[in-house]
Parts: C-alpha cells; sequence; structure tokens
C-alpha cells in the first residue's frame, strides 16, 4: 500500500522509491505483483509520467485510511513498549483547545509530570464519537450527540449561541440580537449536521424566520475569518475569545437565549489510566469555571416575547 500511495502521489517511480528508500526495480515489481493479484491496471504511462487509472483512483481513499490506522497502530506499540503510560489521547474541535484543554493539560503536567497528551483535533462531533467508540482515543469533548450506546456523557461546560459582527455593523450598538434582526442577513454558521447548527435554526425557525445560510464552516475561526472580509454575520457558540483574536469584531448573544453545552465523552467499555482520570477532573474545573463567562444574562425574554 505504502508502494502504490507513494507512486500515486509522485506520478514517478523514481521519486516512490526515493521517499519509501528502496530501489527503482523494487517498486516496478511491487507495483506488477498487486496489478497481477487484482487484476487491475493500476497504473498508465503517459509522456513520460507514470498516472493513476480509475481503479486506483477509487482504492486510494481506502488505502489511505488503512496507512493512517496501520500508523496509529506501530505508534500506539511504540508507547507501549516505551512504557508511555502517561499518555492521554482526547479527540477535540478547535475551539475548545483554546477555552478548556490548554489551561487543563498545563495543570496536569505540573501536578504529573510523567504525562503526555496526545490531542486529535476532529472536524465534526461525529468524528469524536468515532474517536471514542473505537478506542482512538480516551477522553472526547464535543456537543452533546445521540452518539454510541458504548459511550458515556458528562456535561462539562455550558454557553450560549452568539452572533459574531464586525464593530462597524449596524447591530453591534445592542446588547443582544433578535431572530427578526437576521432575516436579511448574509449567516456565517456551522453545517447543519452540528447540533448547535439545528438547534438555531429550529429556534429560528419558531420566530418566522428561515435564515440565509451562505457559508458553512466547521471552525469557529474559520468564520470570524469570514465575518472580518466583511461576507456576513456570523452564528456560532460562545466557546472562543472572540475579541482578543478579532480586534475588529464583536459578539453579542442572540435573544431568546440558545443555550448551548459541551459533553465529556469516555467509554463504558474500558477504564480509563489514573491519569486519564485526573484530567478529566481538571477538565470539569474548568468547564464549571468558564460557564459562568461564556454565558450573558439576557433578560426575561422568551420563545413568547
Amino acid at each position: 500500500m505504502r508502494v502504490l500511495e507513494a507512486v500515486y502521489r509522485t506520478g514517478s517511480v523514481t521519486a516512490a522509491a526515493q521517499i519509501i528508500n528502496v530501489t527503482q526495480p523494487s517498486i516496478s515489481k511491487t507495483v506488477r505483483q498487486v496489478e497481477e493479484f487484482t487484476g487491475l491496471k493500476l497504473f498508465e504511462n503517459v509522456a513520460g509520467r507514470v498516472l493513476p487509472t480509475s481503479h486506483l483512483h477509487a482504492l486510494m481513499p481506502q488505502i489511505r485510511r488503512n496507512l493512517l490506522d496501520h500508523s496509529r497502530i506501530m505508534s500506539r506499540i511504540d508507547d507501549l513498549r516505551r512504557g508511555r503510560s502517561g499518555l492521554i489521547r482526547i479527540a477535540t474541535s478547535p475551539a475548545l483547545i483554546d477555552i478548556l484543554h490548554a489551561e487543563a493539560a498545563m495543570a496536569l503536567k505540573h501536578e504529573e509530570p510523567q504525562s503526555d497528551f496526545d490531542f486529535r483535533v476532529a472536524t465534526s462531533t461525529r468524528e469524536i464519537v468515532e474517536l471514542i467508540a473505537s478506542g482512538e482515543a480516551d477522553i472526547g469533548t464535543c456537543q452533546p450527540s445521540s452518539g454510541d450506546v458504548n459511550i458515556n456523557a458528562r456535561p462539562i461546560i455550558l454557553g450560549q449561541a452568539i452572533c459574531i459582527m464586525p464593530r462597524s455593523h449596524r447591530l453591534a450598538k445592542n446588547d443582544f440580537v433578535l431572530p427578526e434582526d437576521l432575516r436579511d442577513e448574509d449567516i456565517i454558521s456551522y453545517p447543519l449536521t452540528e447540533p448547535t447548527s439545528r438547534t438555531v435554526f429550529e429556534r429560528f425557525a419558531e420566530f418566522g424566520i428561515v435564515l440565509k445560510n451562505t457559508i458553512e464552516v466547521n471552525w469557529t475561526v474559520g468564520a470570524c475569518c469570514f465575518v472580518n472580509t466583511g461576507m456576513g454575520v456570523a452564528i456560532c457558540s460562545s466557546f472562543v475569545d472572540i475579541e482578543n483574536y478579532f480586534p475588529n469584531l464583536c459578539a453579542r448573544p442572540i435573544a431568546p437565549e440558545i443555550p448551548v453545552r459541551v459533553d465529556m465523552l469516555t467509554s463504558s467499555l474500558k477504564p480509563l489510566s489514573v491519569l486519564a482520570e485526573k484530567f478529566c477532573e481538571k477538565i470539569i474545573q474548568i468547564g464549571t469555571e468558564r460557564s459562568g463567562i461564556l454565558r450573558r444574562p439576557i433578560g426575561g425574554l422568551d420563545a413568547g416575547s
């Protein structure tokens, strides 16, 4: 698989041989053997380049997944061989690294110097659930998900949906943003497969507002980048320090309040290590402290207002 991927990526038998550190005839022989075994033509020679056929294009995603799985297994074997029992594997979203995990990791490292961390920054709630369910991560932090029956979930931090806009925007003078305020705005938000977006769009529909979602992005900082260029306003969770990273932008809570929660996920099939349990305690402590900061009181507004 490494040979096929290297030739696929470089378009050259010679370059593939250099990457893998074997001879060119070895690469050619391996490709020939795979083609004979599968009965498929995988490469074609076109104008001096080795180009993949449609068969290899179809196979390559699975080949790359298998190579990644193999790499993870070998890495885990190496950890066990070296006795790295202090390794904690965490799956999370980019925003939660900033507001939750960095401080928790620093606190645990101070108390337990032997602790090491492997952070997997995931692109979706589903991916985090799958990493916990498969045993590739010990701890996950994400928005609530129906998830997997073999996963335990504990609420750890509570925030709210916010609207992010330029400081010069007409709504920046308001203390909060109403659904009606966003009727004609270009909206930047998470994909509708994510819990926050689904909840927001459902709540706005209760007020008869259909949001004009022009850009979907699964990263709050990415949404801020688009807002910064004037492409619209963003509806995101409050789990990010907007104003420190983007001084030209501001955030206003959406009213009536739309609570957004983050859960901590662990497997119910295997116990956590002592260090991983301690890391969970740090996360819960920091999450409790941050919950009071990440929610701004809106007042007596409700769905009937």
